[in-house]
């Protein structure tokens, strides 16, 4: 029994140690893609969507609201992005 928590502990140690390094390098990949692709117009296809559907909902005065999403009349924006 012992023999068994021996190598178990440090593998069950390894995968931990795998998911939470996974878990902040795919947080900061997608954070950096928000910026550079969603913010600036070298994103293309992914900067008009982004402006014309995420910031006609949320914008720098009202990242939090009390009113739910669906809730408020949808924007208009090209479906052919």
């Amino acid at each position: 029994m012992l023999q068994t928590v021996s190598w178990l502990l440090p593998l069950l140690t390894l995968y931990l140690m795998t998911a939470v390094a996974t878990h902040l390098v795919m947080s900061f990949a997608q954070t950096l893609m928000h910026y550079k692709l969603g913010h600036h117009p070298m994103g293309g296809k992914l900067f008009r969507n982004h402006i014309n559907f995420h910031h006609s909902y949320y914008s720098k005065d009202h990242l939090v609201s009390k009113t739910y999403l669906s809730d408020w009349p949808a924007p208009h924006h090209d479906t052919r992005i």
